[in-house]
């Protein structure tokens, strides 16, 4: 394959992991605003 399509395909890949990743810090953020909001609606 030319040297072109290699690095379109680890442009790719490197997006593909960056947004795999995000998915899973906005998943643990997203469970902890959860408790957050469970403890501070038992306050009142």
């Amino acid at each position: 394959m030319d040297f072109e399509t290699w690095l379109l395909l680890g442009i790719f890949s490197v997006l593909l992991a960056i947004v795999i990743r995000l998915d899973d810090i906005y998943k643990i953020l997203s469970k902890k605003n959860k408790k957050n909001e469970n403890i501070s609606s038992n306050r009142y």
